[in-house]
């Protein structure tokens, strides 16, 4: 019975060296396999943060063209607004020439004068001379 225990403990122990290597086999594929995951979430990470950066860097030059877009309209519109002002003061100096010009017309004396000058009318004994320039 010796024997038999002695082969039973080879066979044991051969097959624990089995398992052993088995075991060591199966602990280097996982951590091969382990590794080659973290490597590909690496990859995996680095892809995603340099597309957000890109997506954040197409969003800040969006963003610059609608300021820049934004000014040069605000700029145009500071520029017709300069121009109507302009013509706004243009219109009330006539305006206010003209509102004196009615009320000059008003006023007979004003416009006896005026007929005078431009028409050359005299009145009953008056002589007009007319002298060259």
């Amino acid at each position: 019975m010796k024997n038999m225990g002695n082969k039973a403990q080879i066979k044991v122990i051969e097959n624990q060296h089995y398992i052993d290597k088995a075991n060591k086999r199966n602990l280097e594929k996982y951590h091969l396999q382990r590794q080659m995951k973290l490597e590909r979430d690496r990859i995996v990470n680095r892809w995603f943060w340099m597309l957000s950066l890109a997506f954040l860097g197409l969003v800040i030059i969006f963003c610059s063209f609608q300021v820049v877009n934004y000014k040069h309209r605000l700029y145009q519109v500071q520029q017709q607004e300069a121009v109507a002002r302009k013509e706004l003061s243009k219109e009330e100096s006539k305006q206010a020439k003209l509102k004196q010009q009615v009320t000059q017309l008003k006023d007979m004396n004003y416009v006896e004068k005026i007929i005078r000058d431009k028409y050359n009318y005299t009145k009953k004994g008056e002589t007009n001379y007319n002298l060259p320039n």
